[in-house]
């Protein structure tokens, strides 16, 4: 893989972390989250609505920084700041998807209390943010690796 496919995929790990941020990270669905949102209530939270989507968020504009350096050849950015962004960024994807399933898993007692039908569940931008992090550590390590003939 040669620097400018490297330089990519660093790019697009952090557009990942960075769209994921934005989108749900925990929804409740079935009637209980009609019910909530009938309320006037959430059925879904997103990552930046939660709080730690701003780190990823950062991070994720932190890759797409250092992605596009390397892409453009300007270079000027230390080889650290792309690890230790995507390194910070899988770090706070194992967080959360412990985070998001213990809590979707006390939710989910509380409905099977109730009886109300309904289920809670990690979203899609948690997803977006844990491949964007797996792709972001591939293109770091990949622009790292030299070609041999």
């Amino acid at each position: 893989m040669d620097s400018k496919q490297a330089s990519g995929l660093t790019m697009l790990g952090g557009l990942l972390l960075v769209v994921g941020s934005f989108l749900s990270w925990a929804t409740v669905s079935g009637s209980i989250g009609s019910a909530l949102e009938e309320a006037g209530e959430k059925a879904s939270q997103t990552g930046t609505g939660g709080g730690d989507g701003w780190i990823t968020l950062v991070i994720g504009l932190v890759l797409l920084v250092v992605g596009y350096l390397a892409f453009s050849g300007k270079g000027g950015v230390p080889t650290w700041l792309g690890w230790t962004a995507a390194v910070l960024g899988l770090a706070m994807a194992v967080f959360e998807y412990f985070s998001l399933s213990s809590d979707a898993s006390d939710i989910n007692d509380l409905i099977a209390q109730t009886g109300l039908d309904g289920k809670a569940s990690i979203g899609i931008g948690f997803w977006l943010v844990a491949l964007g992090a797996v792709v972001a550590i591939v293109g770091v390590a990949m622009s790292r690796t030299k070609k041999t003939a």
